[in-house]
């Protein structure tokens, strides 16, 4: 995916740190920026797991606590119901892809709704955080895999320097 140059430009114009990089003509220092991990992960789809891979995130007993919370809060709730059998068909299977995708925003939401119930917070959290990476600004901004280039940093900010 290509990156709007007037979007770009928009968002070195908005950003205090960008727009110094920019002024300075430091074209490949603004892309490094964009491009570099924060510290807030987002989703990272393809982060499957059986009930083996849960004991193997948190540890045996708060894998167990977690499993046995998983399957408590079954009892009232069909799509938890389902995620536990999916759990224990695929332990036993081992394909890529078989199991819970930790990083689909709808399992990720799930695992943060049931934070404090059914899975303890800590337990929560480290499941959420297991199907998540840190994602650049610019992939914040324009979506996953994105890179911008110092070339793409130099067309966004062509028409303010002519003049300069």
């Amino acid at each position: 995916m290509s990156v709007d140059a007037a979007a770009l430009k928009a968002l070195i114009d908005a950003t205090p740190a960008l727009n110094a990089l920019a002024a300075s003509g430091d074209d490949a220092g603004v892309a490094r920026s964009l491009n570099a991990p924060t510290a807030t992960p987002g989703p990272k789809p393809g982060t499957w797991v059986t009930e083996l891979g849960i004991l193997d995130i948190l540890g045996p007993e708060a894998g167990e606590a977690a499993l046995q919370g998983l399957e408590a809060a079954a009892g009232g709730n069909p799509v938890i119901a389902r995620v536990v059998r999916i759990l224990r068909q695929a332990s036993g299977i081992g394909n890529p892809g078989s199991g819970i995708d930790l990083g689909s925003p709808a399992t990720r939401a799930m695992l943060t709704a049931l934070r404090g119930t059914a899975l303890s917070e800590a337990s929560a959290d480290a499941l959420v955080a297991a199907g998540g990476r840190p994602y650049s600004l610019a992939e914040l901004t324009w979506g996953a895999g994105v890179v911008v280039r110092a070339d793409d940093v130099s067309k966004a900010m062509a028409t303010s320097r002519k003049g300069a």
